[in-house]
Protein backbone atom coordinates (compact mmCIF):
# COMPACT_ATOMS: atom_id res chain seq x y z
CA UNK A 1 0.00 0.00 0.00
CA UNK A 2 1.31 3.75 -0.87
CA UNK A 3 1.78 6.92 1.30
CA UNK A 4 -0.97 8.37 -0.43
CA UNK A 5 -3.70 5.48 0.30
CA UNK A 6 -2.37 4.74 3.42
CA UNK A 7 -3.23 8.60 4.47
CA UNK A 8 -6.63 8.50 2.32
CA UNK A 9 -7.30 5.70 4.47
CA UNK A 10 -6.89 7.40 7.72
CA UNK A 11 -8.23 10.50 6.33
CA UNK A 12 -11.29 8.61 5.97
CA UNK A 13 -11.34 6.80 9.43
CA UNK A 14 -11.05 10.43 10.46
CA UNK A 15 -13.88 11.83 9.31
CA UNK A 16 -15.74 8.77 9.88
CA UNK A 17 -15.03 9.40 13.65
CA UNK A 18 -15.87 13.21 13.50
CA UNK A 19 -19.45 12.37 12.28
CA UNK A 20 -20.13 9.96 14.42
CA UNK A 21 -19.06 11.66 17.34
CA UNK A 22 -20.97 14.59 15.90
CA UNK A 23 -24.09 12.98 15.26
CA UNK A 24 -23.82 11.00 18.43
CA UNK A 25 -22.95 15.03 20.43
CA UNK A 26 -25.68 16.26 18.40
CA UNK A 27 -28.52 13.06 19.64
CA UNK A 28 -27.48 13.69 23.19
CA UNK A 29 -27.49 17.72 22.89
CA UNK A 30 -30.56 17.88 20.85
CA UNK A 31 -32.60 15.20 21.24
CA UNK A 32 -35.20 16.76 24.18
CA UNK A 33 -35.19 14.60 27.13
CA UNK A 34 -37.61 12.11 27.63
CA UNK A 35 -41.19 13.82 29.63
CA UNK A 36 -41.67 12.04 32.85
CA UNK A 37 -44.61 10.71 33.24
CA UNK A 38 -46.98 12.40 35.40
CA UNK A 39 -47.15 10.96 38.90
CA UNK A 40 -50.97 10.36 39.58
CA UNK A 41 -51.71 10.23 43.02
CA UNK A 42 -55.42 9.15 44.16
CA UNK A 43 -56.61 11.44 46.90
CA UNK A 44 -59.61 9.76 48.91
CA UNK A 45 -62.21 12.21 49.73
CA UNK A 46 -62.25 13.62 53.11
CA UNK A 47 -64.98 11.90 54.91
CA UNK A 48 -64.36 13.07 58.44
CA UNK A 49 -62.57 16.42 59.61
CA UNK A 50 -59.95 13.98 62.18
CA UNK A 51 -56.60 12.91 60.07
CA UNK A 52 -55.94 9.27 59.65
CA UNK A 53 -52.10 9.91 60.95
CA UNK A 54 -51.32 6.38 59.68
CA UNK A 55 -52.77 6.75 56.32
CA UNK A 56 -51.35 10.25 55.59
CA UNK A 57 -48.09 8.84 56.76
CA UNK A 58 -48.17 5.60 54.36
CA UNK A 59 -49.67 8.39 51.39
CA UNK A 60 -47.02 10.99 51.97
CA UNK A 61 -44.20 7.71 52.27
CA UNK A 62 -45.47 6.62 48.63
CA UNK A 63 -45.30 9.62 47.13
CA UNK A 64 -41.69 10.39 48.36
CA UNK A 65 -40.95 6.88 47.01
CA UNK A 66 -42.18 7.93 43.37
CA UNK A 67 -39.80 10.77 43.94
CA UNK A 68 -36.68 9.00 44.71
CA UNK A 69 -37.37 7.05 41.85
CA UNK A 70 -37.98 9.86 39.48
CA UNK A 71 -34.68 11.38 40.95
CA UNK A 72 -32.56 8.29 40.28
CA UNK A 73 -33.73 8.23 36.57
CA UNK A 74 -33.21 11.49 36.17
CA UNK A 75 -29.29 11.07 37.67
CA UNK A 76 -28.70 8.17 35.66
CA UNK A 77 -29.60 9.75 32.79
CA UNK A 78 -27.19 12.42 33.14
CA UNK A 79 -24.42 9.98 34.42
CA UNK A 80 -25.00 8.32 30.75
CA UNK A 81 -24.44 11.82 29.15
CA UNK A 82 -21.47 12.29 30.80
CA UNK A 83 -20.00 9.34 29.92
CA UNK A 84 -20.81 9.64 26.29
CA UNK A 85 -19.09 12.66 26.02
CA UNK A 86 -15.95 11.02 27.86
CA UNK A 87 -15.93 8.27 25.16
CA UNK A 88 -15.86 11.12 22.47
CA UNK A 89 -13.45 12.37 24.17
CA UNK A 90 -11.05 9.37 23.98
CA UNK A 91 -11.74 8.91 20.71
CA UNK A 92 -10.84 12.32 20.12
CA UNK A 93 -7.85 11.88 21.67
CA UNK A 94 -6.75 8.42 19.81
CA UNK A 95 -7.60 10.02 16.47
CA UNK A 96 -5.14 13.03 17.19
CA UNK A 97 -2.39 10.57 18.53
CA UNK A 98 -3.09 8.96 15.13
CA UNK A 99 -2.65 12.13 13.53
CA UNK A 100 0.83 12.81 15.28
CA UNK A 101 1.70 9.66 14.99
CA UNK A 102 1.21 9.82 10.73
CA UNK A 103 2.95 13.10 10.81
CA UNK A 104 6.17 11.71 12.57
CA UNK A 105 6.39 8.50 10.23
CA UNK A 106 5.55 10.64 7.04
CA UNK A 107 5.99 14.22 5.53
CA UNK A 108 4.01 15.48 3.79
CA UNK A 109 4.38 18.59 1.46
CA UNK A 110 3.46 22.07 2.25
CA UNK A 111 -0.15 22.12 1.08
CA UNK A 112 -0.85 18.29 2.20
CA UNK A 113 0.26 19.39 5.94
CA UNK A 114 -1.41 22.89 5.71
CA UNK A 115 -4.75 20.84 4.77
CA UNK A 116 -4.33 18.30 7.42
CA UNK A 117 -3.60 21.20 10.06
CA UNK A 118 -6.46 22.97 8.80
CA UNK A 119 -8.19 19.80 9.15
CA UNK A 120 -7.50 18.97 12.60
CA UNK A 121 -7.95 22.24 13.48
CA UNK A 122 -10.92 22.31 12.13
CA UNK A 123 -11.99 18.85 13.58
CA UNK A 124 -10.68 20.52 17.31
CA UNK A 125 -12.96 23.06 16.99
CA UNK A 126 -15.85 21.22 16.33
CA UNK A 127 -15.06 18.61 18.44
CA UNK A 128 -14.67 21.79 21.10
CA UNK A 129 -18.19 23.35 20.12
CA UNK A 130 -19.65 19.74 20.63
CA UNK A 131 -18.24 19.35 24.24
CA UNK A 132 -19.54 22.32 24.68
CA UNK A 133 -23.05 21.73 23.97
CA UNK A 134 -22.81 18.72 26.02
CA UNK A 135 -21.21 19.96 28.88
CA UNK A 136 -24.21 23.08 28.89
CA UNK A 137 -26.78 20.05 28.09
CA UNK A 138 -25.05 18.61 30.90
CA UNK A 139 -25.29 21.40 32.93
CA UNK A 140 -28.78 22.07 32.24
CA UNK A 141 -30.08 18.87 33.17
CA UNK A 142 -27.89 19.11 36.35
CA UNK A 143 -30.05 22.52 36.76
CA UNK A 144 -33.14 20.84 36.47
CA UNK A 145 -32.65 17.91 38.73
CA UNK A 146 -31.51 20.16 41.69
CA UNK A 147 -34.52 22.44 40.74
CA UNK A 148 -36.74 19.44 40.83
CA UNK A 149 -35.41 18.20 43.91
CA UNK A 150 -35.31 21.47 45.58
CA UNK A 151 -39.43 21.93 44.09
CA UNK A 152 -39.70 18.55 45.71
CA UNK A 153 -38.43 19.81 49.21
CA UNK A 154 -40.82 22.82 49.22
CA UNK A 155 -43.88 20.68 48.76
CA UNK A 156 -42.96 18.59 51.41
CA UNK A 157 -42.11 21.07 53.05
CA UNK A 158 -45.65 22.63 52.68
CA UNK A 159 -47.34 19.37 53.29
CA UNK A 160 -45.45 18.79 57.15
CA UNK A 161 -46.70 22.57 57.30
CA UNK A 162 -50.65 21.95 56.44
CA UNK A 163 -50.74 18.49 58.73
CA UNK A 164 -48.75 20.40 61.46
CA UNK A 165 -51.38 23.43 61.04
CA UNK A 166 -54.37 20.86 60.82
CA UNK A 167 -53.29 19.26 64.05
CA UNK A 168 -52.48 22.57 65.86
CA UNK A 169 -56.16 23.75 64.93
CA UNK A 170 -57.78 20.43 66.07
CA UNK A 171 -55.68 21.08 69.09
CA UNK A 172 -56.75 24.58 69.75
CA UNK A 173 -60.71 23.96 68.77
CA UNK A 174 -60.87 20.81 71.48
CA UNK A 175 -58.90 23.63 74.15
CA UNK A 176 -61.64 26.65 73.30
CA UNK A 177 -64.36 23.53 73.42
CA UNK A 178 -62.88 22.33 77.12
CA UNK A 179 -62.69 26.00 77.96
CA UNK A 180 -65.89 27.27 77.07
CA UNK A 181 -67.32 23.92 78.95
CA UNK A 182 -65.82 24.54 82.31
CA UNK A 183 -66.97 28.62 81.86
CA UNK A 184 -70.39 27.19 81.61
CA UNK A 185 -69.94 24.57 84.45
CA UNK A 186 -68.34 27.64 86.48
CA UNK A 187 -71.14 30.00 85.75
CA UNK A 188 -73.79 27.18 86.56
CA UNK A 189 -72.55 26.30 90.08
CA UNK A 190 -71.71 30.56 90.38
CA UNK A 191 -75.08 30.83 89.74
CA UNK A 192 -76.38 27.84 91.68
CA UNK A 193 -74.16 29.41 94.68
CA UNK A 194 -75.94 32.62 94.24
CA UNK A 195 -79.48 31.60 94.07
CA UNK A 196 -78.67 29.48 97.27
CA UNK A 197 -77.08 32.53 99.10
CA UNK A 198 -79.86 34.64 97.95
CA UNK A 199 -83.00 32.28 99.11
CA UNK A 200 -80.27 31.29 102.61
CA UNK A 201 -80.63 35.21 102.95
CA UNK A 202 -83.95 35.67 102.22
CA UNK A 203 -85.14 33.06 104.67
CA UNK A 204 -82.62 34.84 107.47
CA UNK A 205 -84.18 38.25 106.68
CA UNK A 206 -87.34 36.61 106.93
CA UNK A 207 -86.91 35.24 110.20
CA UNK A 208 -85.21 38.07 111.52
CA UNK A 209 -88.40 40.19 110.48
CA UNK A 210 -90.60 37.93 112.41
CA UNK A 211 -88.24 37.73 115.11
CA UNK A 212 -88.28 41.80 115.02
CA UNK A 213 -91.99 41.46 114.69
CA UNK A 214 -92.36 39.03 117.67
CA UNK A 215 -90.00 41.44 119.92
CA UNK A 216 -91.96 44.15 118.83
CA UNK A 217 -95.18 43.01 119.70
CA UNK A 218 -93.86 41.57 123.16
CA UNK A 219 -92.54 45.48 123.40
CA UNK A 220 -95.79 46.72 122.23
CA UNK A 221 -97.85 44.71 124.68
CA UNK A 222 -95.21 45.63 127.51
CA UNK A 223 -95.54 49.05 126.42
CA UNK A 224 -99.55 49.23 126.87
CA UNK A 225 -99.64 47.86 130.02
CA UNK A 226 -97.22 50.17 131.36
CA UNK A 227 -99.68 52.66 130.16
CA UNK A 228 -103.04 50.92 131.49
CA UNK A 229 -100.67 50.93 134.73
CA UNK A 230 -99.85 54.59 135.09
CA UNK A 231 -103.23 55.71 133.09
CA UNK A 232 -104.94 53.89 136.48
CA UNK A 233 -102.27 55.40 138.63
CA UNK A 234 -102.68 59.10 137.26
CA UNK A 235 -106.36 58.39 137.76
CA UNK A 236 -106.36 57.52 141.50
CA UNK A 237 -104.01 60.05 142.05
CA UNK A 238 -106.67 62.64 140.44
CA UNK A 239 -109.96 61.53 142.15
CA UNK A 240 -107.82 61.71 145.47
CA UNK A 241 -108.33 65.97 144.99
CA UNK A 242 -111.79 65.85 143.52
CA UNK A 243 -114.43 66.84 145.56
CA UNK A 244 -117.44 64.74 145.57
CA UNK A 245 -121.25 65.10 146.18
CA UNK A 246 -123.70 62.14 145.56
CA UNK A 247 -126.61 64.51 145.42
CA UNK A 248 -125.32 66.38 142.51
CA UNK A 249 -123.16 63.38 140.64
CA UNK A 250 -124.13 60.19 141.27
CA UNK A 251 -124.52 58.21 137.96
CA UNK A 252 -123.27 60.91 135.86
CA UNK A 253 -119.53 61.37 134.46
CA UNK A 254 -117.23 63.68 132.34
CA UNK A 255 -114.79 62.79 129.23
CA UNK A 256 -111.74 64.53 129.63
CA UNK A 257 -108.37 64.95 127.54
CA UNK A 258 -105.06 65.33 129.75
CA UNK A 259 -101.80 66.58 128.22
CA UNK A 260 -98.76 65.68 130.45
CA UNK A 261 -95.46 66.72 130.50
CA UNK A 262 -92.85 64.26 130.35
CA UNK A 263 -91.82 65.37 134.43
CA UNK A 264 -95.65 64.41 135.14
CA UNK A 265 -96.39 68.04 134.98
CA UNK A 266 -99.98 68.73 133.39
CA UNK A 267 -99.63 71.32 130.60
CA UNK A 268 -103.06 71.06 129.47
CA UNK A 269 -106.84 70.12 130.33
CA UNK A 270 -109.73 70.15 128.09
CA UNK A 271 -113.40 68.90 128.47
CA UNK A 272 -114.24 66.66 125.67
CA UNK A 273 -117.93 65.90 127.53
CA UNK A 274 -120.37 65.03 129.92
CA UNK A 275 -121.84 66.81 133.16
CA UNK A 276 -120.71 69.80 133.98
CA UNK A 277 -120.82 69.54 138.03
CA UNK A 278 -118.61 66.85 137.18
CA UNK A 279 -116.33 67.99 134.49
CA UNK A 280 -115.64 70.71 136.88
CA UNK A 281 -114.86 68.86 139.96
CA UNK A 282 -112.54 66.36 137.79
CA UNK A 283 -110.59 69.57 136.78
CA UNK A 284 -110.01 70.98 139.65
CA UNK A 285 -108.88 68.15 140.84
CA UNK A 286 -106.51 67.39 138.18
CA UNK A 287 -104.90 70.78 138.66
CA UNK A 288 -104.85 70.12 142.44
CA UNK A 289 -102.79 66.71 141.92
CA UNK A 290 -99.66 68.75 140.96
CA UNK A 291 -97.33 66.27 139.09
CA UNK A 292 -98.82 63.21 137.73
CA UNK A 293 -96.68 59.94 138.32
CA UNK A 294 -94.73 58.85 134.86
CA UNK A 295 -92.56 55.95 133.97
CA UNK A 296 -89.02 55.98 133.40
CA UNK A 297 -89.66 54.21 129.99
CA UNK A 298 -89.24 57.12 127.22
CA UNK A 299 -91.43 55.07 125.06
CA UNK A 300 -94.52 54.82 127.90
CA UNK A 301 -94.03 58.21 128.79
CA UNK A 302 -94.16 59.31 125.10
CA UNK A 303 -97.76 57.12 125.08
CA UNK A 304 -98.92 59.24 128.16
CA UNK A 305 -98.26 62.44 126.82
CA UNK A 306 -102.00 62.61 126.15
CA UNK A 307 -104.32 60.44 127.65
CA UNK A 308 -108.23 61.19 127.90
CA UNK A 309 -110.18 59.24 130.95
CA UNK A 310 -113.50 59.00 131.52
CA UNK A 311 -114.44 59.94 135.09
CA UNK A 312 -117.43 58.36 137.01
CA UNK A 313 -117.72 59.06 140.34
CA UNK A 314 -118.27 55.84 142.82
CA UNK A 315 -120.25 55.99 145.89
CA UNK A 316 -121.31 53.49 148.48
Amino acid sequence: MSADSFIASILKSFGLHIFIGVALVVSVSFSPPPKPEPTVIEVQPIKSVAVDQQKLTEQVNKIKSQKAAQKAAEEKRVRDLEERAKRAERQRKNEENQIKDLNKKKRQSEQEKRAADAAAKKAREKQQREQALAKKAADEAKRKLAEKAKAEQAAADAERKRVAAEKKAQQEAAARKAKAEAERKERARKAREAAERAEQERMLQEQMAQEQAAREAAYRQQVLSEVDKYKALIQGRIEQGIIRDEALMKGKSCRIEIKIAFNGFVTNVNVLGGDARVCQAAESGILKAGNLPMPEDPIVREELKTIIINYAPEFK
